[in-house]
């Protein structure tokens, strides 16, 4: 049976940043960095970076609808953040950096459920400056029907 699921992720963009040196100041947490002007592949085009971006992001978790869930789920992002706060609001200020969650939530053959934002994901975004955005997706699996 498919599971509801929540991925977090957050972010700090901005055009262009001098990303190595903050990498070197925060220690190597991030989960994908890239730079202004790299080239990727999606699908067979090859593309080029627009902004410079600094990721950590959490694993794609089941939810089990337990209470606190959200509280965990951001927790696990903002943990190895939080003593970093001075750090993100200096790169933030000199260099007009965007900081900004994503959690997307996958929601399977239900109405989609609520979430909740503690006052401690709030006031850690508060503290830095983040936006929150949140996604939901209501996914209907035929596979399962059959």
């Amino acid at each position: 049976m498919l599971k509801d699921t929540v991925q977090i992720r957050f972010s700090l963009a901005a055009d262009e940043w001098p990303i190595d040196e903050f990498i070197e100041k925060i220690g190597d947490i991030a989960t994908e960095t890239y730079k202004n002007g790299d080239i990727f592949v999606r699908s067979t085009r090859e593309m080029q970076r627009f902004e410079t971006v600094w990721t950590i992001k959490s694993e794609v978790m089941k939810i089990e609808y337990a209470g606190d869930e959200d509280m965990q789920f951001f927790e696990s992002i903002i943990a190895p953040l939080r003593p970093h706060i001075e750090l993100i609001n200096h790169y933030k200020e000199k260099y007009q950096i965007t900081p900004i969650f994503f959690a997307h939530y996958r929601f399977y053959w239900a109405q989609t459920p609520g979430m909740r934002l503690y006052p401690e994901i709030i006031t850690f975004a508060h503290q830095i400056g983040a936006i929150i955005d949140v996604y939901l997706d209501k996914i209907i699996d035929d596979e399962e029907n059959e």
